[in-house]
């Protein structure tokens, strides 16, 4: 902590933590400058050096941007307030980060009067504890040692994996870059919604369940339906996003009680390392991994549903697989000896001759293994891939036109590698 632990305005703290945030990532003022843009914030190189020098308030609009803005310009694995900082808030009173927290949190809560104690429903928003049960609150550590960091990275690898088991399709990232630009509404509707359980609604909440009914954020959505266009005052318009708002919410609260169950699954199997950094750094890990591949199977499998429509191309490809087999059948050869001869796995070739790449459409990453066991069997591999090209070239030009076109392909199978089938 700078200033020899002694109490310091918010503004000279975040200015001192965001140059050396910039300094340890090896970026310049005009950096930070374009990635406040990405968020909407219309900085110049001058206001980042104001920023730096404590010289700069923030609006609240720009402090609650502030994180988003480290995120866009690559991250950090610091925090931008230290938890072992105390701020100067008032003439009187300084406080710590998790007090401001705590401050900010109550904000969402009906307020008691001295003397009384913070609802279950702040204490979880803060922190405390995580647990889907009236039990009673686990006060952090004194110091967070990464804590929250760790909190925040795990909880989103498990909307990851949500988001891959319920909306396949959704690309979570865009997602998760448009719902930041538009985080004050976000906010404002996860207030307002009602989870089953009495669980509070977070912003992840919106996010995953817009893009799932909608295909688009809250906020796209909401100005669609009030038709931006048709309103000839600021007061008519404000009066259709009212209502439109409230329908969206209805909705949404509709869908997280449809898939309470999976989001209930995901969230609960987070919950035994809520106070361990280590284990929720390593569970943070294998989430995004099986949300990935989740994903990608989903994806695959749409993309061979799709490709098996073309009954000629399938009748192409599972006559070579015929040929391989006969071929190695003819030469005595068992699969354990094409593993030996090849190099290439078991299962591997059992999905050559028995065509089972078709059903995931992983064309991309079938060539070489095929091209290898075609020699290895004594068969003419140019003849071998000739027709493979001729069976797949059609749904590859297609796969890929989509990909260009949205960003992502239909199958996640379709990257370049040498050794899948």
């Amino acid at each position: 902590m700078g200033n020899n632990g002694k109490p310091r305005p918010l503004v000279a703290i975040i200015g001192e933590r965001m140059k050396q945030f910039r300094e340890d990532r090896g970026l310049r003022q005009s950096d930070i400058a374009a990635a406040a843009a990405e968020c909407g914030l219309s900085w110049g190189r001058s206001s980042v050096a104001a920023l730096e020098a404590g010289t700069r308030n923030l609006s609240i609009g720009e402090l609650f941007m502030l994180p988003w803005v480290v995120f866009t310009a690559g991250g950090w694995d610091k925090p931008i307030l230290p938890p072992e900082e105390h701020v100067t808030l008032s003439g009187s009173i300084t406080s710590t980060p998790s007090g401001m927290a705590t401050s900010l949190a109550m904000l969402l809560e009906p307020i008691g009067g001295k003397g009384s104690t913070a609802p279950l429903r702040v204490q979880r928003m803060l922190g405390e504890q995580y647990s889907h049960a009236e039990s009673a609150p686990i006060q952090p550590p004194a110091v967070d040692d990464g804590l929250s960091s760790a909190r925040l990275a795990a909880e989103d690898a498990a909307w990851r994996h949500i988001c891959a088991l319920t909306y396949p399709f959704i690309d979570y990232d865009e997602a998760g870059r448009q719902t930041a630009v538009e985080m004050e509404l976000t906010t404002k509707i996860a207030a307002r919604l009602e989870l089953p359980d009495g669980q509070v609604a977070t912003w992840h909440h919106v996010m995953v369940f817009s893009w799932g009914l909608w295909g688009r954020s809250a906020g796209a959505e909401r100005d669609a339906r009030a038709e931006l266009g048709k309103h000839s005052t600021a007061r008519s318009l404000q009066s259709a996003r009212g209502h439109v708002t409230r329908d969206l919410i209805a909705e949404l609260a509709a869908e997280a009680a449809a898939k309470w169950p999976v989001v209930q699954s995901v969230l609960d199997q987070m919950a035994p390392y809520w106070g361990d950094v280590e284990e929720l750094y390593n569970w943070y890990q294998r989430q995004y991994r099986i949300a990935r591949d989740t994903q990608a199977a989903a994806r695959n499998l749409a993309a061979g549903s799709e490709f098996q429509k073309d009954l000629r191309a399938v009748s192409l490809l599972r006559q070579i697989g015929v040929e391989l087999k006969d071929a190695r059948l003819g030469n005595s050869l068992s699969i354990q000896d094409v593993v030996e001869i090849s190099g290439l796995k078991e299962w591997q070739i059992v999905s050559l001759e028995e065509s089972e790449y078709v059903a995931t459409a992983n064309f991309a990453n079938t060539r070489r293994p095929l091209r290898v066991y075609s020699l290895s069997v004594g068969l003419d591999p140019r003849d071998i891939l000739k027709r493979y090209d001729a069976a797949t070239s059609d749904f590859l030009a297609k796969s890929r036109g989509i990909e260009a076109s949205s960003g992502q392909g239909l199958s996640a199978g379709t990257a370049s590698g040498g050794d899948e089938v």
